[in-house]
């Protein structure tokens, strides 16, 4: 934990120094010219690094990862596992090399979502249309996925001749082909034409029916993203809407003006008035440039910002589940005393953020938060021991026998005996099966087959059993401020 908030960053000069140390030992294989990676060969990437404060980790498995907490609003630029996958000796040189390297283009691509996302953070666009904010999503989603494919790829491609192996022949956002080979089809090698081209294609405004085959699947692999993301995203609108991230979050931790900000305090562009294409064109263009150029004097209370912003969120998150009924295990009385505890801190990060903008010492800023992560720590620790999420809103992929909700069987959830089955069957397959797990699943069945009145109580002891828990909901035991472990609560990514 670092002394203070100011000290806490994700530093990429780090994560090079990694790469280069990796490959410089995989000397077998024949990786005779290296050019040292310099953070030149990536725009913006230190700076924007260097203003994060907290990662939303996710974890490696043999057969893939888990994804579990994407949300750029939140500012926890999710980073997948470093660790290597199994290698055999065989693969164990070159694996080692692509893996390391892959994962550094994920985390790039990941860091682009959280800049993507800097209008919004610092009151300058609003996104409470559904179409809009769908459009902003995907606009930025071209821009991550051009910045990993074209920007990041051909600095290590040339740092690294040997890469060429790996990135010549796929990228972020195509496993069998790299789109630049595909592109270059159509005569498309230029930066900044390539990246006009991501973003109008991820937003759905270009698509490719010539006669090039790889430039055509490129276009048709893209094309299925716009359209799945589709009820992807508007299940992310409307969980973020009805938690009133959108509005009532905005305007009070973000819509204060003279916040610190990675873009220029006086943009020519206007936010409001460009569309989402533009205004990730400018991002990926002067966006960058600008942010390559910022010092570290401006990246320390950009750091601040988020650091108030970040708790503000979860807490609004958390005192939003309260208002709802969506949190297990404590009584009423303890509920509300959370309640008013959360809101009292609530208002003390909303004062922080504007003194922020008004010129206040980091060194008081660092006590509130301070202040704040103990007070919300004794909450947790306290009034909200024990407590667990009772529903959450699964959103990719939505979880259809309920249209993505999944939690306990009350009165709100409401369930079928069609969908409470599918529920306890998705639990059970994934939890871990401890004779308890399948005496639980047993009775369920049983009170089902029979119609038991105590059905609805049958499947809520399967669902709240510590060996099924983690498959579906958050203890909030889980989350610690103090010691940067956040959870989204209300709502999942798979």
């Amino acid at each position: 934990m670092p002394s203070s908030i100011c000290e806490a960053r994700m530093n990429i000069s780090e994560r090079l120094r990694d790469i280069e140390f990796n490959i410089r030992e995989l000397g077998i294989l024949g990786v005779r010219r290296w050019t040292a990676l310099d953070a030149d060969g990536f725009p913006g990437l230190e700076q924007l690094f260097g203003s994060l404060t907290v990662s939303s980790p996710t974890r490696r498995h043999v057969r893939g990862r888990t994804v579990e907490d994407w949300n750029p609003i939140a500012q926890r630029m999710l980073m997948s596992d470093a660790t290597l996958p199994p290698l055999s000796a065989l693969e164990l040189p070159l694996g080692t090399l692509s893996a390391h390297a892959q994962t550094f283009v994920e985390w790039a691509h990941e860091a682009i979502h959280v800049f993507s996302m800097e209008p919004w953070l610092t009151g300058e666009r609003r996104l409470t249309d559904k179409n809009a904010f769908r459009q902003w999503y995907l606009a930025g989603e071209g821009l991550a996925y051009w910045y990993a494919d074209i920007v990041v790829t051909r600095a290590l491609r040339q740092a690294a001749p040997s890469l060429n192996l790996v990135f010549s022949r796929q990228a972020v956002s195509s496993a069998s082909f790299h789109p630049e080979t595909a592109l270059a089809e159509l005569g498309l090698t230029d930066a900044a034409d390539l990246r006009d081209l991501y973003i109008e294609a991820f937003t759905g405004r270009w698509q490719h029916a010539g006669e090039e085959r790889l430039a055509r699947a490129f276009s048709d692999r893209v094309r299925d993203f716009y359209e799945d993301s589709a009820g992807t995203l508007g299940n992310l609108f409307h969980c973020l809407d009805d938690y009133g991230v959108l509005d009532g979050y905005w305007q009070r931790f973000c819509c204060i003006p003279g916040l610190p900000s990675l873009l220029p305090a006086a943009t020519s562009c206007g936010w409001q008035r460009l569309d989402a294409d533009q205004a990730h064109v400018w991002l990926g263009s002067a966006g960058l440039e600008a942010l390559s150029r910022l010092d570290e004097s401006v990246l320390s209370v950009v750091r601040l910002r988020r650091s108030l912003q970040l708790r503000a969120y979860y807490l609004w998150m958390l005192e939003q589940a309260l208002r709802k009924g969506q949190i297990h295990g404590p009584s009423a009385a303890m509920q509300q005393t959370a309640t008013g505890v959360l809101r009292t801190l609530l208002g003390d990060l909303e004062r922080a953020l504007h003194g922020l903008a008004e010129g206040a010492s980091p060194a008081a800023l660092d006590a509130v938060i301070a202040s704040v992560n103990q007070r919300a720590d004794e909450v947790l620790a306290g009034p909200l021991a024990g407590g667990v999420m009772a529903f959450r809103y699964w959103i990719f992929p939505a979880f259809a026998p309920t249209g993505g909700l999944i939690g306990l069987w009350t009165e709100r959830s409401a369930y079928s005996d069609d969908e409470a089955l599918a529920i306890a069957t998705d639990v059970f397959e994934r939890a871990r099966r401890t004779d308890e797990v399948i005496l639980l699943m047993g009775a369920f069945l049983q009170a089902m087959r029979t119609r038991a009145p105590d059905r609805a109580a049958a499947l809520n002891r399967l669902l709240l059993d510590c060996d099924v828990r983690p498959t579906w909901t958050v203890d909030l035991a889980d989350l610690s401020f103090s010691n940067d472990r956040f959870r989204e609560c209300n709502f999942e990514f798979r």
